[in-house]
């Protein structure tokens, strides 16, 4: 398992679209985590550009990631969520695209263990 701090890559690249904060890549799985006190949708945007920067984007090629993940993970980890967050996410996720919504470390924890990133 890598995890990432997008902040100091993206300095560090000096690109300055939004991302999210973090990266885990275990295998074949990637999760990408915005923290945040109140997920907005934002947020949502904040993930989907880091989806694109990590497959085809500026990211691309900086990142120790498989040539074809079979799953990504989005996950907004926030104390405070705008009801609408979590519905926007569920229209979002596809095949082998999941959007989550963390409301706590246990709860982040809970998701990446359903997803065989971490175990129990």
């Amino acid at each position: 398992m890598i995890t990432i701090d997008l902040e100091k890559l993206t300095k560090k690249l000096k690109l300055n679209q939004k991302h999210a904060d973090q990266l885990i890549i275990h295998n074949t799985t990637i999760a990408i985590i915005e923290n945040t006190n109140k997920a907005k949708t934002k947020d949502i945007k904040q993930l989907e550009n880091t989806i694109q920067a990590i497959l085809k984007g500026p990211l691309k090629n900086h990142l120790p990631i498989p040539n074809k993940p079979t799953k990504i993970i989005a996950i907004i980890h926030a104390r405070k969520t705008d009801p609408m967050i979590p519905r926007i996410l569920r229209t979002k996720t596809k095949k082998n695209i999941a959007y989550h919504t963390a409301s706590c470390n246990q709860h982040l924890k809970t998701i990446l263990t359903k997803h065989g990133i971490i175990k129990k």
